[in-house]
């Protein structure tokens, strides 16, 4: 049996310094995978960002999104290392991918 279709991540690089698993606040990172393309007006879908036990936050302005790439801006607001999830609606419901590497904040 197959498994359903979900995004994922292979990669993610800040545009600011090009670091892996690195993000600048108020910069914007590049998230590599699969099935990563999503509508950006959908509150359920895009790119959510944790910091420890804190609530999920949706990241808001992004720029290319592709099936394979995606850029998004990690908010000057953000501090400390962020578990970075991306949901996307694929055949007929919204599935997720958690990368499971922290992303470190970079000065």
């Amino acid at each position: 049996e197959v498994g359903k279709l979900s995004p994922v991540i292979d990669s993610l690089l800040s545009q600011e310094n090009g670091q892996a698993d690195v993000y600048v606040p108020g910069t914007m990172i590049v998230i590599n995978g699969d099935n990563l393309r999503f509508d950006k007006t959908d509150v359920l879908q895009g790119v959510f960002v944790r910091s420890g036990n804190n609530a999920e936050v949706r990241l808001t302005v992004y720029g290319t999104v592709t099936p394979t790439s995606l850029s998004v801006l990690m908010p000057d607001t953000l501090t400390g290392p962020q578990t970075v999830r991306v949901a996307a609606f694929i055949h007929g419901s919204v599935r997720s991918f958690t990368y499971m590497t922290p992303v470190a904040q970079s000065a």
